[in-house]
């Protein structure tokens, strides 16, 4: 299978992210980019592992490849299908970034805590 081109991500609507350079780096952070591309509602299909990738899974904000594998990402692509991207997909995402990724989020759970 050849590289994902242009044509693909821009049909999908969906955000491609290879992190492992920044990863290598920064042992153990997290792309700021998920908190940005959740913030406008858009679906995030990660290639990056570590971190990233639970926040991706526990707040269900799309896809997930396994790091490093190409052939993986290439088949998780195919099968995206257009109707998935739609607006309560995307709503949701937003609603979640708002609710979990905001300045105040940490500090609502734990007034609702005390």
């Amino acid at each position: 299978m050849g590289k994902v081109g242009r044509p693909i991500k821009r049909t999908a609507e969906a955000v491609v992210k290879d992190i492992r350079r920044q990863t290598r780096r920064k042992f153990g952070s997290v792309p700021s980019k998920i908190f940005e591309y959740s913030k406008l509602g858009l679906p995030i299909l990660y290639f990056g592992g570590g971190e990233g990738e639970d926040i991706i899974k526990n707040n269900k904000l799309a896809w997930i490849a396994k790091a490093g594998d190409y052939e993986g990402l290439n088949l998780k692509i195919a099968k995206i299908i257009k109707s998935e991207i739609a607006y309560d997909l995307k709503n949701k995402i937003k609603n979640t970034a708002k609710e979990n990724f905001s300045f105040n989020a940490p500090l609502n759970k734990i007034a609702r805590l005390i």
